[in-house]
């Protein structure tokens, strides 16, 4: 796909080529955060709803067996900054070639939450309704819960995480 486009067009594309899945999570103050994430093909890869979405909430059924489930290197969880989305698809194919499955978080009122109308406020759009990053970690115990627990129908020996800009502080914070 091209790198370049106008109204996000490229983004879509990227999204279309690499299987991107979203898993959305409940959050209990009604709002949501989305996990997107794009797993290695292997032969048992889940695969994706016709939608794409997933709504799950904080609480995710019980796994299959764990010995039922494919076991790769590790998961790896990109944070990205405030008012950001994954815009890296360079990365995608040394992150698996590295044998690591990727998920970006997009905390509430970030990334695509936007792009999947999840703001009601846009004065709040890429800020903290608190101020403290704190607030965040609501969606990042969902996100490693999800990972950790099997929710992509995978098993990982090591999850990483990896943060961009203020990606940093939250998950320092975390």
């Amino acid at each position: 796909p091209e790198s370049t486009d106008e109204g996000g067009g490229a983004h879509r594309r990227w999204r279309e080529y690499y299987g991107v899945v979203d898993e959305v999570l409940c959050l209990r103050d009604g709002e949501k955060a989305v996990l997107s994430y794009c797993l290695q093909r292997i032969p048992t890869q889940r695969a994706a709803s016709g939608a794409g979405v997933g709504e799950s909430g904080m609480a995710h059924p019980s796994p299959p067996a764990s010995a039922s489930l494919p076991e790769v290197n590790g998961a790896l969880l990109w944070l990205p900054g405030r008012n950001d989305a994954f815009f890296h698809w360079h990365m995608l194919p040394m992150l698996q070639g590295c044998g690591f499955d990727l998920f970006v978080l997009s905390y509430r009122r970030v990334g695509e939450c936007m792009r999947l109308g999840f703001v009601s406020n846009p004065m709040h759009i890429s800020h903290t309704v608190s101020g403290d990053f704190g607030e965040y970690h609501e969606e990042m115990s969902a996100a490693l819960n999800f990972i950790q627990g099997g929710g992509a129908g995978r098993r990982y020996k090591r999850t990483l995480g990896y943060a961009h800009s203020t990606g940093a502080p939250i998950l320092l914070d975390y």
